[in-house]
């Protein structure tokens, strides 16, 4: 599917919720948290929350450290990872599942400040339109991007036990799924690029 401009027949607000992953340990930013650095004036994990929240009904951080900070952004609920060791994205929508109420939960990484709101938007409709698919994620023509999702509650009940045979891989996880994308070009796609360096 390809992404247009508009956005129309989306789930109710109440029918979604957002989670921001911020849980890395920043390896390719010197051990920084990626979440918190500024970014045009704002922290990371804000400008990608002020994208979801027209969207959801609440948004959700999940952070490995500095927690406090991150509830001082005011955002919603931040949830450190059950499993320790920096386990991966997926450990995080793991801790998350127990706090979801809605119906759709819409993902998206702290890295990419650029975001556009018409993705996730596109990405919400996508799923809106196929009710048979349990994700949708983003792509571009140059690559995949596992982590702008939008999913069904029911599908996470797969991922404790994915989990725990020790697969990571948010790409395999989502190939035992009935999944569909987005494309997106242009200036959407570029809104899709994260920031991995700060210098």
């Amino acid at each position: 599917m390809t992404a247009g401009t508009d956005i129309h027949d989306l789930p109710q607000r109440q029918e979604v919720e957002g989670l921001v992953l911020c849980g890395g340990a920043g390896r390719r930013m010197q051990g920084r948290d990626k979440g918190l650095l500024p970014y045009e004036g704002a922290p990371m994990a804000l400008r990608v929350a002020r994208q979801l929240q027209p969207l959801c009904a609440q948004v959700f951080l999940s952070a490995n450290r500095h927690h406090n900070r991150y509830r001082a952004l005011n955002i919603g609920p931040v949830f450190a990872d059950k499993r320790s060791g920096f386990a991966g994205p997926l450990a995080g929508l793991e801790t998350a599942v127990g706090h979801l109420r809605a119906d759709i939960i819409l993902v998206s990484p702290c890295d990419l400040p650029r975001l556009d709101p018409k993705v996730p938007g596109q990405l919400l409709r996508a799923l809106h339109d196929q009710p048979e698919l349990q994700a949708v994620y983003a792509r571009t023509e140059e690559r995949e991007h596992y982590l702008s999702v939008a999913l069904r509650r029911p599908a996470l009940g797969s991922l404790k036990a994915y989990l725990d045979h020790g697969e990571r891989s948010v790409h395999g996880w989502l190939k035992e799924l009935r999944t569909g994308t987005v494309l997106f070009t242009d200036a959407l796609a570029r809104s899709l690029e994260n920031v991995n360096r700060y210098d």
